[in-house]
C-alpha cells in the first residue's frame, strides 16, 4: 500500500506520537484508534511504526487475528519483540519456554520506551481479556505506548479504572475535499478535472479514493460509474483479469511470496509483474511477501462464495494442500502465522464462532433460554399448519410444551438486538429422557428410525449424538432472519460442519430453512418403516469422529507415561485440565510422583502427535489440528476436544468416563511396566 500518501490527512495523529516519542517521563499509554472498514487505521499503524523507526525507538506490529489465546499472545509476539532489540537474547519458541518468554518480555518492555501496534484488536478474545486484567497491569511504570485499532471502541478497556488518564481515543474521519486534492495530485492525477466528481462519489472515503484513483491511473478516460464505495464492481474495474486469479488466491491465503501465488494460481507469474501488484493500494508488502487489505479481503471472498462457489471450494482446497505443504518452515513466528491461517481454513464453514472462548458461550446459554413469561409467545408463533407432515396439527402446541418441560435446553430462542425474542428453534436430543416424546408425537419418524440409532438414545453414544429438529419459527413481522442468525441458533448444538459427532435429523420443511440448512450440508434422506411408510428428513451424518479421536488421544497419553503411581479420576482431570500449561502439567506430573519428568511427558506427546503416519485411527486432518492446537496453542484438553469438532453435549456427559477409562489404561500401564522390571 502506498503509506505515505494513504496517510494524508493524519497530521495531527503523527505529532501526538512525535511528541510522545520526544517527551522523557512518559508512562504506559493507551491509544485507541477507532473507524470503520477501509478508513485508514491500518495504515496510520504503518505509518506510526515507520516514524518510530526512523527515530530509532522499537515498535512492532501485531494482528489480534493470530493472537486470540495469550499462549498465541507469548509466542507470536514474543518472537517479534525479543528478536527486535540489539543484545536481547534469542527466544526460544519451545512451549516449555512460554514462561521464561514472558519474564523476558515483561522485562524488555519495562526497560525500553518502545510502541506496541495491535492491528484488528477487536480479534484478540481472550488474549485481549489477560491483556487488560492481567499483563498490562505489571508494566504500569514502563515506557511503553500501545496503539490498538478497532472498528468501534472496544469498552471494557474505556471503562476501566486502570487506565483513567491513561487512554486516548482517536476516531478517524474520511479525508477533506482537499486533503482528497492533494491525494490525487500526488498519484499524478488531474485534480481539477476529477477532483469534485470522485470526491462527492467517495464521500473522502480514504479506501474508496485509493481505489478510483487506481482506476484512473490505470484508464484515465475510465467511466465514473466505477466511483461508488468499495464494492467487487470497482475491484473488477481496477484489477485487470490477468492479475485476478493472484488477487483471489491472496485474497485465500492472507498472504503469500511469489511462490505461494504461484502455487495458487496455478500458473508463473514473473518478478516484474508480482512487484506491479504493489502499485494497488490494497496490497501490502513485508517480510512474508504480499497482504491484502481485510475490507477488500472479505469484499473478494464474499463475491466468489455467492458468484463461484465451485471456484471458491477449490482455492480453499488448494489452500490447504498448499499452506499444509509448507508447514514445516524454519521461522518460528511464520509458523505460528501459517498454523493460524490454516485453521481459519479448516474452520472457514463453521456457523459460529468455536465454543472454546467459554465466557461468549455461557453468555449466549443464558440468552438463549426461554424464560417463563416468553411460553405464550412461543406458541404464538407456531404456525397455524404445522411445517412438517409428522407432527399432528393439533399436537404441536402440546409438544412444545412437554418439549419445554422435559428437555428445556432443546428449545433455543432467537432474540433482536433489544433482546425481544423474534424466533425460536426447537430440537429434540434423543436420549433415554426423551424417547417417549419421540413415540408419542413423531411415531411415524420413531418407527421408520433404524433399530441401531434407537439403540444409540438408551445406551452410551460414543459414536454420535442425535438430534431431531421438530420446529423453527420466527416473527412474521420480521422480514427475515440473517443466515447468521439461523446458523447460530440451529446449528451451535446441533452440528458442526467440519467431522463432528452430531448426527442432525431435519423434519421442518419450511422452504427457506431448508434452503439454508441444504446450503451447510444437510441432505434429503429417506427412511422407510415395517409397514412401508415413507419418511423424508433432511440428515447430517457426521458419525463422531471427533469423539473417537479424543478417546484415542486419552488412550495413547496413557500408553506413552510409564511410571508406578496408581491414578485416581481425580488426579487423571488435574492432569488432563493441566495439557494446555506446561508448569501447570510439570506440577500435577511431580505431584503424583511418576518417575517421568514433564519435559518426558511433553516429548511422547509431541511424538505421538508428529508420527508418520499418523497413528490409528486419527486422520492425519486430524492429526493436523491436535498438533496445531496442543503444540501451536498449547489449549487444554477441553479446547483439543473442540478443535476436534466435538459437541459440548457428548465431551461434558462422556468426559468422566473417558477419565476413568484412562486412569484404567494409565494403571495398567503401570502394571505391567512393573513387572516387566527385574
Amino acid at each position: 500500500m502506498i503509506a505515505d500518501l494513504l496517510v494524508m490527512g493524519r497530521a495531527s495523529e503523527l505529532k501526538w506520537v512525535d511528541e510522545w516519542i520526544k517527551a522523557k517521563d512518559q508512562k504506559l499509554t493507551l491509544m485507541m484508534v477507532h473507524g470503520p472498514a477501509g478508513i485508514g487505521k491500518s495504515t496510520l499503524l504503518e505509518a506510526i511504526y515507520q516514524r518510530a523507526l526512523a527515530k530509532g525507538l522499537p515498535a512492532w506490529r501485531t494482528d489480534g487475528h493470530y493472537m486470540n489465546t495469550p499462549t498465541a499472545w507469548i509466542d507470536y509476539m514474543g518472537l517479534l519483540l525479543l528478536h527486535g532489540v540489539a543484545g536481547q537474547p534469542d527466544v526460544n519458541d519451545q512451549n516449555s519456554d512460554r514462561l521464561a518468554n514472558l519474564r523476558r518480555l515483561s522485562s524488555l518492555l519495562s526497560t525500553h520506551k518502545s510502541i506496541l501496534l495491535i492491528d484488528n484488536a477487536e480479534f484478540l478474545g481472550m488474549t485481549g481479556e489477560w491483556l487488560r486484567t492481567q499483563f498490562f497491569h505489571q508494566l504500569r511504570d514502563a515506557r511503553l505506548l500501545v496503539v490498538m485499532a478497532t472498528r468501534t471502541p472496544l469498552m471494557e478497556w474505556v471503562t476501566d479504572s486502570f487506565w483513567h488518564d491513561q487512554l486516548f481515543q482517536w476516531n478517524l474521519a474520511p479525508l477533506t475535499y482537499n486533503e482528497t486534492l492533494a491525494y490525487m495530485t500526488a498519484r499524478h492525477i488531474d485534480a481539477n478535472r476529477w477532483g469534485a466528481k470522485l470526491f462527492q462519489s467517495t464521500r473522502g472515503h480514504p479506501l474508496s479514493v485509493a481505489l478510483a484513483v487506481d482506476s484512473l491511473s490505470r484508464d484515465p478516460a475510465g467511466s465514473m460509474d466505477v466511483f461508488q464505495t468499495v464494492t467487487m464492481q470497482v475491484l473488477r474495474e481496477v484489477v485487470s483479469e490477468d492479475w485476478m486469479p493472484y488477487i483471489e488466491a491472496l485474497a485465500i491465503v492472507k498472504e503469500a511470496n511469489q511462490a505461494t501465488l504461484e502455487q495458487m494460481a496455478g500458473r508463473n507469474i514473473g518478478s516484474l509483474e508480482y512487484h506491479r501488484l504493489l502499485s494497488l493500494s490494497f496490497l501490502s508488502a513485508d517480510a512474508q511477501g504480499l497482504r491484502m487489505h481485510d475490507t477488500i479481503r472479505q469484499i473478494l471472498l464474499n463475491d466468489l462464495r455467492q458468484r463461484l462457489p465451485q471456484r471458491y471450494r477449490e482455492l480453499r482446497h488448494r489452500a490447504l494442500t498448499v499452506l499444509g505443504e509448507d508447514r514445516d518452515v524454519d521461522d518460528a513466528a511464520l509458523r505460528l502465522r501459517k498454523a493460524a491461517i490454516l485453521l481459519d481454513l479448516y474452520r472457514d464453514d463453521l456457523p459460529v464462532q468455536p465454543w472454546m472462548e467459554f465466557s461468549a458461550v455461557s453468555g449466549w446459554e443464558e440468552n438463549s433460554r426461554v424464560l417463563a413469561h416468553e411460553r405464550v409467545y412461543l406458541h404464538q408463533l407456531l404456525p397455524s399448519t404445522p411445517r412438517s407432515r409428522l407432527i399432528a396439527a393439533g399436537q404441536q402446541h402440546e409438544f412444545l410444551d412437554a418439549l419445554i418441560d422435559v428437555h428445556p435446553q432443546g428449545v433455543r430462542v432467537v432474540r433482536n438486538s433489544q433482546n425481544e425474542p423474534i424466533g425460536f428453534w426447537a430440537g429434540l436430543w434423543l436420549s433415554e429422557n426423551t424417547m417417549p416424546l419421540l413415540y408419542r408425537y413423531l411415531p411415524r419418524l420413531a418407527a421408520a428410525l433404524p433399530e441401531a440409532l434407537l439403540r444409540e438414545a438408551h445406551g452410551p453414544q460414543e459414536l454420535a449424538d442425535t438430534c431431531v429438529t421438530v420446529f423453527f419459527c420466527f416473527c412474521e413481522n420480521v422480514a427475515s432472519l440473517t443466515i447468521e442468525q439461523v446458523r447460530g441458533l440451529v446449528l451451535w448444538d446441533a452440528l458442526v460442519v467440519l467431522g463432528g459427532s452430531v448426527r442432525v435429523l431435519v423434519t421442518s420443511e419450511h422452504p427457506p430453512f431448508r434452503r439454508v440448512m441444504s446450503s451447510i450440508g444437510l441432505r434429503p434422506k429417506t427412511f422407510v418403516s415395517p409397514q412401508n411408510d415413507v419418511v423424508e428428513v433432511l440428515v447430517g451424518d457426521k458419525r463422531g469422529k471427533g469423539f473417537l479421536a479424543f478417546l484415542w488421544f486419552l488412550d495413547r497419553l496413557g500408553r506413552t507415561v510409564g511410571g508406578e503411581s496408581v491414578l485416581q479420576d481425580d488426579d487423571i482431570k488435574r492432569l488432563l485440565d493441566a495439557l494446555g500449561n506446561f508448569d501447570m502439567l510439570e506440577h500435577e506430573v511431580r505431584a503424583l510422583g511418576l518417575d517421568d519428568a514433564a519435559q518426558v511427558v511433553a516429548d511422547r506427546l509431541t511424538t505421538y502427535l508428529t508420527a508418520v503416519p499418523p497413528i490409528a485411527p486419527l486422520t492425519q486432518l486430524e492429526q493436523l489440528l491436535l498438533r496445531y492446537t496442543y503444540l501451536e496453542h498449547g489449549y487444554t484438553s477441553a479446547a483439543i476436544a473442540a478443535k476436534l469438532h466435538l459437541s459440548r453435549s457428548s465431551y461434558y456427559r462422556y468426559r468422566e468416563r473417558a477419565i476413568a477409562q484412562m486412569a484404567a489404561w494409565w494403571n495398567a500401564a503401570s502394571r505391567i511396566s512393573a513387572h516387566a522390571q527385574p
